[in-house]
């Protein structure tokens, strides 16, 4: 089987050869564009990428993260025979009316039950949409609120986690979301120094893992090790679930 490394590097108008996910071998060679862009629609324009994931269908959502956009783009997850994702169609569009919390966005990431989650930096809000195999919803919908907010005032249609400006244990700076193997919705929250932690069905807030220095991301490894990576003090760290303790790492 044969590896390579897919990257983003949120690459703004000046330059706009970064505004692609970039291919290299697993030694560091520089391949190709993941992305097909000769046949992209007249109201797609690649700006600033951030997140990516591939979905429970096998296709590649791609964060679309600059103001006026702000949108999670489908792509074909088989590449073409140049080796490339073809586009599908915007699965995702933030809106004022419809998806206003949508502003900015950072991250995708997929739950266990096959919804999508997205965070968007200007609203603080981590937003739940219907995935592509949903029959409760047309995909890509926004999904009612969970159990935890319901009834919360001033939250925006999908809201899964609001910002802390609504709720007692919503986020202040969001950034990176994903899931552990044990169901949970971990959030690094820049701001607060912290990644916390939620019940990934109800949105319930648990608790939080302190991470001094503005985490940004996150990445498990097997079931236990939860590493941080920390912007503001230039370092990863490694939380253990199993021990409830933090280590640097990096």
């Amino acid at each position: 089987m044969k590896h390579e490394w897919y990257l983003s590097f949120h690459g703004g108008a000046e330059k706009e050869a970064r505004n692609n996910i970039h291919v290299y071998s697993a030694d560091g060679l520089e391949l190709r564009k993941a992305l097909e862009v000769h046949h992209l629609p007249p109201h797609v324009n690649l700006r600033e990428l951030r997140g990516f994931t591939f979905g429970p269908d096998g296709n590649l959502y791609v964060v679309n993260a600059y103001y006026e956009y702000s949108e999670v783009l489908l792509f074909k997850g088989t590449p073409n025979a140049t080796g490339q994702h073809e586009f599908m169609r915007v699965f995702v569009k933030g809106d004022k009316v419809r998806n206003p919390a949508v502003l900015h966005p950072f991250n995708v990431v997929f739950g266990p039950d096959g919804n999508l989650f997205l965070t968007s930096q200007d609203t603080n809000v981590v937003s739940r949409f219907f995935g592509p195999g949903s029959t409760a919803g047309l995909p890509g919908d926004p999904m009612p609120l969970p159990d935890a907010i319901k009834g919360t005032k001033m939250v925006s249609p999908g809201t899964f986690i609001p910002s802390a400006e609504h709720f007692v244990d919503g986020l202040n700076t969001v950034r990176k979301a994903l899931f552990g193997r044990d169901g949970r919705l971990y959030v690094a929250d820049r701001d607060a120094d912290c990644v916390k932690i939620y019940d990934g069905k109800s949105g319930r807030y648990l608790s939080r893992i302190a991470a001094a220095g503005k985490p940004i991301h996150l990445l498990f490894r097997g079931h236990d090790e939860l590493y941080i990576g920390c912007g503001g003090a230039d370092s990863v760290l490694k939380y253990s679930l199993q021990n409830a303790t933090t280590a640097v790492f990096i």
